[in-house]
């Protein structure tokens, strides 16, 4: 059995056992439930997806180049494609005016003047929600909704640049 991490097997059939014994009435079921779907999610002498190597060549993507997609017109388009970016480009999950301004500023596009007002603005319409308030500074947050908007923007966009592709 060359190739299996017993290291791994072990760490395994310890979190099963901690996870089963919440359940005492249950136990032997749990276990056997968690250990099978901890080994399946994650098989022993696999490569583990969470230690792979990312390419020396991959690089994450350029504000410039979500913008270049998008073509956004609105300050308040603007500022809510600068929150997605930071959100899952730059695994920011809560972020303030002043990031996504810089955000604005490396993607070369026009930010507004007053990114705080385009960010309440992006609030009122559900897209984005304020997480903290610190002195003058606030923390903003992306919702679901506000996700979805700029995932729609972008189908909007891809299918436009293909129907346009179809053209030529």
């Amino acid at each position: 059995m060359s190739g299996i991490k017993w290291s791994q097997i072990e760490a395994e059939v310890k979190a099963a056992r901690e996870v089963s014994q919440l359940y005492p009435d249950e136990r032997k079921e749990v276990f056997t439930a968690v250990l099978t779907a901890r080994l399946v999610m994650n098989p022993p002498g696999a490569p583990d997806a969470r230690s792979a190597e990312v390419a020396p060549d991959a690089k994450p993507p350029a504000p410039s180049e979500l913008f270049a997609q998008l073509k956004v017109d609105s300050e308040v388009s603007r500022v809510l494609a600068g929150a997605f970016f930071l959100d899952k480009y730059r695994g920011l999950p809560d972020f303030t005016a002043d990031e996504v301004k810089q955000c604005l500023v490396e993607a070369k596009v026009p930010a507004p003047k007053n990114v705080s007002l385009a960010a309440l603005q992006n609030s009122r319409k559900g897209l984005m929600a304020q997480k903290k308030k610190s002195g003058r500074k606030i923390s903003w947050y992306l919702t679901l909704s506000g996700i979805r908007e700029v995932e729609r923007m972008l189908s909007t966009a891809i299918g436009d640049l293909e129907k346009t592709q179809d053209r030529e």
